[in-house]
């Protein structure tokens, strides 16, 4: 058992994070959220953690260049990239795991919302599963499915209450070949 994080902008602090990614040798990977950054959290006590994002030209570190986030509220990882759900940008980001560098986007260059391929409208909850990247695109009630490449592969789903239907869509998981 380990607490970490506190109220704040500072490094270990955080505000209103909205998703955590387990990641190997124990670590940890935090969406902090409105600090519109991600903070990787070691199993070593009293290690500061890596911070990734919160540059950006915005008041609170917000920002729509490569690495740079608006409110990121879901994070995956596939043991070497994360992916990361930028949704006030209205884009997925993969960034390389061991250094946070950006390696590509999904999402239109304006960081303006759209329904087509390639586009989404506040992407939220995502995993990694069977090397596809499944994403909640929620304002657009659907799942989008990608390749951890960033391919896009297909979409499912539509606005409604019966089977196969979504309103506004904000988490995914897998588990034993099934998506929840």
């Amino acid at each position: 058992e380990k607490d970490f994080g506190a109220l704040g902008h500072g490094s270990g602090q955080v505000k209103e994070p909205m998703a955590v990614e387990s990641l190997a040798e124990g670590a940890v990977c935090v969406a902090d959220s409105y600090n519109h950054r991600l903070q990787i959290f070691s199993k070593e006590p009293g290690a500061a953690p890596r911070v990734i994002g919160g540059d950006g030209p915005g008041e609170n570190g917000e920002g729509d260049g490569p690495g740079q986030f608006s409110l990121p509220v879901g994070v995956a990882c596939d043991g070497t990239s994360l992916y990361v759900a930028d949704t006030f940008n209205h884009r997925v980001q993969k960034l390389r795991l061991a250094d946070g560098a950006h390696l590509g986007t999904v999402g239109k260059a304006d960081c303006t919302d759209g329904d087509g391929e390639r586009e989404f409208k506040c992407p939220v909850g995502m995993c990694v599963a069977a090397g596809l990247l499944y994403v909640c695109d929620t304002y657009n009630h659907r799942i989008v499915v990608l390749g951890t490449d960033l391919t896009w592969r297909y979409t499912f789903g539509r606005y409604g209450r019966r089977k196969g239907e979504f309103n506004e869509p904000v988490a995914v998981a897998a588990h034993g070949g099934e998506l929840y």
